[in-house]
């Protein structure tokens, strides 16, 4: 951002409020904006932009009792995925799909966790 904001000479702010969409930039700066930093090749750093607003956009979905004679492609499972999966990204949301015991090893960074299945038989 620091590189588009010295070739427009403006503030690194302003970069940022621009290529977040804030009102409080006009339209004709953040066409600008953009522009420039798309002929610069610039890429959200969304791991630096995840820790600024302390959140991952993603949530869990963990398979509380997985079971291999159960597949997810059933009709059920895939159907439940398949909703969830779309009411998270009509919130602007990702989907990380994990076991109970993966996540208890390595917890996924995620701002929520929705479990799946009734928990250990």
């Amino acid at each position: 951002m620091a590189d588009v904001a010295r070739e427009l000479g403006v503030a690194k702010i302003t970069v940022s409020r621009a290529l977040s969409d804030h009102a409080t930039v006009k339209e004709s700066t953040r066409k600008l904006i953009r522009e420039t930093a798309e002929r610069m090749g610039y890429r959200l750093n969304v791991s630096a932009r995840n820790l600024r607003q302390q959140r991952t956009r993603t949530t869990s979905v963990i398979e509380m009792a997985p079971s291999h004679d159960r597949l997810m492609s059933e009709p059920y499972p895939l159907s439940l995925l398949s909703g969830i999966m779309q009411e998270l990204t009509a919130a602007g949301q990702n989907m990380v799909l994990t076991t109970i015991d993966l996540f208890a090893e390595h917890p996924p960074s995620t701002d929520g966790v929705i479990s799946v299945g009734a928990g250990r038989p």
